[in-house]
């Protein structure tokens, strides 16, 4: 035999009954009635209930009143595309035109990432930022080559 379990209320559902089938509460028992201890089982007999159709409950199929959903959405930050970074490194550290190749790719992630793409978009913005570390890099030790120079004597300045 099947057990089944009632939540009361204004309309019940039960969970043995079929998912379409809602019932309904009869009126409250008096409670102030005594009881002869031989027919408490009689008195204390399962209500009948009255079987309610689809239309009067106005919840859809599936949805509990006491039940949430939440739709959980995980937070992945969007693909840098290191354009900045690259415009600079193209008008003022350009060795080797790596700072323009990375302004081709840093253009190339942005656009990737407008069309949704950010596996493509997170590639070229990867790519862009390795060519902007290179071209930094290699600028810098230019630079600190060019004043080591100097400072020795080796390259002259004439004005």
């Amino acid at each position: 035999m099947a057990q089944c379990f009632f939540s009361f209320g204004l309309s019940i559902r039960s969970s043995c009954a079929p998912d379409s089938q809602y019932y309904r509460l009869p009126a409250p028992m008096n409670t102030n009635q005594t009881v002869p201890l031989g027919q408490i089982n009689r008195a204390f007999s399962p209500p009948n209930y009255e079987l309610l159709s689809e239309e009067r409950d106005p919840r859809m199929p599936g949805q509990d009143p006491a039940s949430t959903i939440i739709n959980v959405h995980s937070y992945e930050p969007h693909p840098k595309d290191f354009l900045v970074w690259s415009v600079f490194n193209t008008l003022y550290m350009n060795f080797c035109c790596l700072g323009f190749f990375a302004l081709v790719f840093s253009v190339k992630a942005r656009d990737r990432k407008v069309v949704g793409d950010l596996d493509g978009a997170r590639s070229y913005g990867s790519t862009a930022k390795c060519l902007n570390i290179f071209a930094l890099i290699f600028s810098l030790l230019v630079i600190i080559l060019l004043i080591v120079l100097l400072a020795m004597g080796i390259l002259a300045v004439t004005v």
